[in-house]
């Protein structure tokens, strides 16, 4: 089995710092590292292989595992995409 390429600590604070360390889950604003949230970088096309700053967003652990685990966030797949990538193009402008 080919281990996947992980994102590198570089990068991974490259999108805190554009994210300005928030959870970009709307209405979240966990802001801080805390041992009960962490924050964590997500692909946002749900492709682990895409390390495109483009398919990286900020969510905390909570929001993160909700996105990626939860049955009925599967269901809502395309939608969470559109959201964050909608969600990154009003940061950008």
């Amino acid at each position: 089995m080919k281990k996947r390429k992980q994102i590198s600590k570089e990068q991974r604070e490259r999108i805190f710092k554009r994210d300005k360390n928030h959870c970009q889950f709307p209405r979240c604003n966990l802001m801080v590292r805390k041992k009960a949230r962490r924050l964590e970088v997500h692909h946002i096309d749900f492709n682990s292989s895409n390390h495109s700053d483009n398919n990286l967003i900020t969510l905390c652990n909570f929001h993160n595992s909700k996105i990626s685990n939860d049955f009925l966030a599967k269901i809502r797949k395309e939608e969470w995409v559109n959201c964050f990538k909608t969600k990154l193009k009003k940061e950008r402008t």
